[in-house]
């Protein structure tokens, strides 16, 4: 029970300045925040370090971020009350017109969430009822290396959403696509590097960390690496997606796929144990890579979605290739598990990625941009 209620604590009071942050990311000063949290995650570990060697006690341990988080909360809400006076003011009531859209907005985005629950905090449960209790803390392993990995690349590709609400209510529609296209190109590019290195990699550095006993079967990390990679598509149309508000169209396809991925997952980790949990995984969350681009080529440029799948088939070729090539390279590069030829391999995969995808894109008009971009920003 006290777990909950500082579970609880912690997400009521992240409520005292979620409103005020989005000010800071309409006027897309994001690095506010960013800076913020990384401070206090800093302190925070640290304090949980020393208290830990000091009592060993779990509740002091749960009860020290408790703390700071509400410092940092107390301490933000006052900050940006600085940085914007008029929070202060009076409040206004909006007018009716303004509330409906809002409510049906946020309807939508809490079918959406109850989905996602259902589709991605359920594995670990399905594995412990339906493989072993054992197995769940192994997959934690490989789960943790993938998040920290995910974590850091989510604060790059989340950075740009404010830019994309100031591009949908100034720009174009052709302008607006030709955005899109170029963050998906990167997303693509940065997503299929961490896919062929998860790939030939993450089993041996699983075996660096925690020895041989905690490797999973290569038909398992197959499908665990398939997750990866199409949730680097997911990202960018979900992204895109909460910045044009679009969420009405597809409140309930988080549902289903929630559903989808409990029926598949569950019947054929009876029937083929750990892969199948993940393969209802990919599938379900496939849906969205196959539904939502035809919502937000509808609704945001007005137009059929057959360049985005078009898309889809030369980036799969090329990661594909790439990924082909790496495997083939690390029987050579890596032949037993050690520090140096692991940095070796990851040296290689690096370099043949590259190869494969700047050789197909680099004329390409999403490139072009990059390049622009980059030359126009060391000009500044």
């Amino acid at each position: 029970t006290l777990y909950y209620c500082i579970f609880l604590f912690n997400s009521v009071t992240s409520y005292l300045v979620a409103y005020k942050y989005s000010l800071v990311n309409a006027e897309q000063r994001g690095y506010i925040q960013t800076n913020i949290t990384t401070v206090t995650k800093l302190i925070s570990v640290s304090a949980q370090i020393a208290v830990l060697f000091a009592t060993s006690n779990f509740y002091v341990y749960l009860l020290t971020d408790a703390v700071i988080q509400l410092v940092q909360k107390i301490f933000v809400s006052w900050y940006l009350n600085r940085i914007y006076p008029f929070l202060l003011e009076e409040a206004v009531p909006l007018a009716k017109e303004e509330t409906s859209v809002i409510v049906e907005k946020t309807k939508a985005l809490m079918w959406l969430k109850i989905g996602d629950i259902a589709r991605l905090q359920t594995d670990s449960i399905i594995i412990s009822a339906f493989i072993s209790i054992t197995i769940t803390g192994v997959v934690g392993n490989f789960n943790m290396v993938i998040s920290t990995v995910a974590n850091f690349v989510n604060v790059i590709f989340n950075s740009v959403l404010s830019s994309f609400g100031n591009a949908i209510a100034t720009e174009s529609r052709k302008r607006q696509e030709l955005l899109f296209r170029v963050y998906r190109f990167f997303a693509e590019w940065l997503y299929g590097l961490l896919t062929v290195g998860f790939f030939v990699l993450l089993t041996p550095l699983i075996i660096l960390l925690y020895g041989e006993k905690m490797a999973l079967p290569q038909t398992v990390i197959v499908w665990i690496v398939a997750e990866v990679y199409f949730k680097g598509d997911r990202i960018v149309l979900s992204n895109f997606k909460t910045a044009a508000g679009v969420f009405e169209q597809d409140k309930f396809l988080a549902l289903v796929q929630g559903a989808v991925n409990l029926v598949i997952s569950i019947v054929l980790a009876k029937r083929i144990g750990l892969a199948g949990v993940y393969i209802g995984t990919v599938v379900s969350g496939l849906l969205a890579n196959f539904i939502r681009p035809p919502i937000i080529y509808h609704v945001c440029f007005g137009k059929s979605s057959g360049s985005y799948f078009l898309d889809s088939c030369k980036y799969r070729a090329v990661m594909g290739a790439a990924l082909f090539s790496c495997h083939l390279l690390a029987k050579w590069t890596l032949p037993e598990i050690s520090i140096p030829a692991f940095l070796l391999t990851a040296g290689m995969i690096t370099v043949v990625f590259h190869g494969f995808f700047l050789g197909a894109f680099y004329r390409s008009e999403e490139m072009n941009y990059l390049k622009q971009a980059i030359f126009r920003r060391k000009q500044s």
